[in-house]
């Protein structure tokens, strides 16, 4: 009886679920701007963009809590260690300086976009500008850039477009549509500039196992477009065609 208890629990410790024994419980950040293209459902990333940041997180080490937060809000607690990740987000220099990038696994387009004719050589110089907060579009505004608003949601930003209360909205390529609706074929759309995406984690982690992890995990994930930067407004219909 006494070597039957002994062997018993080896073989029930691994027949329970590797999760229950994962190494990290993960506090990862979605930003509310990508409704639709890249949310938390039912514990699991969903979207179009899911499939590669899902496929980072595919470690048996890893037991993963999503939580979805305004971008502003989900930089803030990333950058205090109330986050260890936050996604998607593009890299920029400001981002770089208090976070830790997860190395590049796609990329993210902007467009400049505007109800007002503009040729491909304006600089936009002396132009009113609206971005969403916290958004790295703002890495492509002119240092003359008259006004900078930056506003919570993809609504306000079409508002303030159609009331003319300014001339030109940085976006992410891949919202100009969702952004525009019906109000599309109106606009003028013109490429602003493509940064290299993925996820930025917790400064919290600079030296420990998990950053190299998520590193490897992120360059083992890496997705190539097989599409021109631009291409039907952003490359999210291109990336369909291979992961969907």
């Amino acid at each position: 009886m006494l070597m039957w208890r002994v062997c018993l629990f080896p073989i029930l410790f691994i027949g329970v679920p590797g999760q229950l024994f994962a190494e990290h419980v993960l506090r990862v950040g979605v930003s509310e701007a990508m409704v639709g293209m890249l949310e938390a459902a039912d514990g699991h990333l969903a979207g179009l963009m899911a499939e590669p940041y899902n496929c980072i997180f595919e470690d048996a080490r890893y037991s993963v809590q999503l939580f979805a937060l305004p971008l502003k809000r989900g930089l803030y607690y990333l950058e205090t260690g109330e986050l260890d990740v936050f996604l998607p987000l593009a890299k920029t220099p400001e981002r770089d300086h208090a976070l830790i990038f997860g190395g590049r696994l796609d990329s993210a387009e902007y467009s400049y976009v505007s109800f007002k004719p503009f040729s491909e050589e304006s600089d936009f110089s002396r132009s009113k500008f609206v971005l969403l907060r916290g958004a790295a579009g703002k890495v492509f505004l002119p240092e003359t850039a008259d006004e900078v608003y930056q506003v919570n949601n993809r609504t306000q930003v079409l508002d303030m477009l159609l009331r003319d209360r300014v001339d030109v909205a940085v976006v992410p390529t891949l919202l100009v549509k969702e952004i525009l609706g019906e109000r599309l074929m109106d606009a003028y759309v013109r490429p602003a500039g493509i940064l290299p995406a993925s996820l930025y984690l917790s400064p919290k982690h600079k030296s420990a196992e998990l950053k190299y992890q998520i590193l490897k995990s992120v360059e083992r994930c890496r997705f190539e477009s097989p599409c021109s930067p631009g291409e039907d407004l952003g490359f999210a219909q291109c990336r369909s065609d291979i992961f969907f």
